[in-house]
């Protein structure tokens, strides 16, 4: 599996080696977009004083206990109308860009970035790569909040023990529950991030099958998968390195273009290891 793994990056970093400057161009307009939300939230804080959730809370973050729930729910409504302008942007250009990847991948596309922008020319295209995205985000969350539920009860109930006038016996109890429940965290964002990989192939198998809807993607992904999860959880983490060293900021520039090619070339391979798609030069098999 390391062999298949590095075989990928090897691949990976060949793709881009001629599109690089392209592929950072793609990087700096999501990374514009991200920013335009947050500048239009900081805008709309400077003139009406209503501010965005995350410098709401950290604001009041000495004195939580003065902050009115009109406020908060006002707070909680730009955050959330901002990020709903940043989906409806974001989600059919990280589509087409899966798709231009694609498309290198397979030698062609080099010359030619019009895919990249092709979701926003039509309405029903548009519409599936926001509802696509949105639900493997919604999906994921879900997952993932119920898997980390038993580690943040565990945390929870110890610090119950520390209240008070604790004895001797309560903080051993409390010290205990803190680290299963620490323990239980870990083991449920391990879990999580594996099991989510269950939907990483859905917009691949869009760009592929352009009469699929998202709930058709997303199935046929959950069953492409099928013992593939924690392979691909495991390639993936591999970038672990380049993403520590992106915090430096400049390499955040090449990091995000190889893992996004990395992503795309491992999802063709499993793909066509499955037979869900067929190798160049085979026949496609039957339905």
């Amino acid at each position: 599996m390391n062999y298949l793994n590095e075989m990928i990056r090897r691949n990976t970093r060949d793709m881009l080696r001629r599109n690089w400057g392209k592929a950072v161009a793609l990087t700096v307009t999501v990374m514009a977009v991200l920013l335009l939300g947050s500048m239009l939230e900081s805008a709309i804080g400077g003139l009406t004083g209503t501010y965005g959730l995350g410098t709401l809370l950290t604001i009041y973050r000495s004195s939580l206990s003065a902050l009115t729930p009109a406020r908060l729910a006002a707070s909680t409504a730009l955050t959330l109308s901002v990020g709903l302008v940043e989906l409806l942007l974001l989600c059919p250009l990280l589509l087409g860009i899966s798709e231009w990847l694609t498309g290198l991948s397979y030698g062609i596309c080099e010359n030619d970035m019009g895919s990249v922008f092709r979701h926003y020319r039509s309405p029903r295209r548009f519409f599936r790569a926001v509802w696509l995205y949105l639900n493997i985000a919604v999906r994921s969350w879900l997952y993932t909040t119920l898997l980390l539920l038993p580690g943040s009860l565990m945390i929870g109930a110890s610090e119950l023990f520390t209240r008070g006038n604790p004895s001797s016996l309560d903080r051993i109890m409390a010290v205990m529950g803190m680290a299963m429940g620490v323990c239980l965290l870990i083991l449920g964002g391990i879990t999580a991030w594996i099991f989510t990989r269950r939907y990483a192939l859905a917009p691949y198998l869009v760009i592929r099958q352009d009469s699929l809807t998202a709930r058709q993607a997303i199935r046929e992904s959950i069953q492409a998968t099928r013992g593939f999860k924690t392979s691909y959880a495991w390639f993936q983490f591999s970038f672990i390195g380049w993403w520590l060293f992106s915090l430096f900021m400049l390499p955040l520039f090449y990091t995000i273009p190889y893992v996004w090619g990395g992503n795309a070339l491992y999802a063709r391979t499993l793909l066509e290891a499955r037979r869900v798609i067929p190798r160049p030069g085979e026949a496609a098999q039957p339905a």
